[in-house]
């Protein structure tokens, strides 16, 4: 998977198999003038019904876990279109 060093919300994405990016797993955005970083790619949770993807993220403040997000997209690149459900932990 290639992905710009300094994008956001899945622009500019690159996802390989064999050495090539299907138009099907690449997208576009205002982040292709950036130095890109590679990393190995990790297929997403796919259900089975929907056919939708999902993505668990989760963030910490002063050292503590705070919450979750979960991002489903209808596409295995999550963007700004993704589906966004916030989770808040008491």
């Amino acid at each position: 998977m290639r992905k710009p060093a300094l994008g956001r919300e899945g622009q500019n994405v690159s996802v390989f198999r064999g050495g090539e990016a299907s138009a099907a797993e690449r997208t576009d955005g205002n982040y292709s003038d950036n130095a890109f970083v590679y990393q190995e790619f990790a297929s997403l949770f796919r259900d089975e019904l929907s056919g939708a993807y999902a993505l668990m993220g989760s963030w910490v403040i002063g050292g503590e876990p705070q919450g979750i997000g979960i991002r489903e997209s209808d596409h295995a690149i999550t963007d700004d279109r993704s589906r966004f459900v916030p989770h808040c932990f008491a």
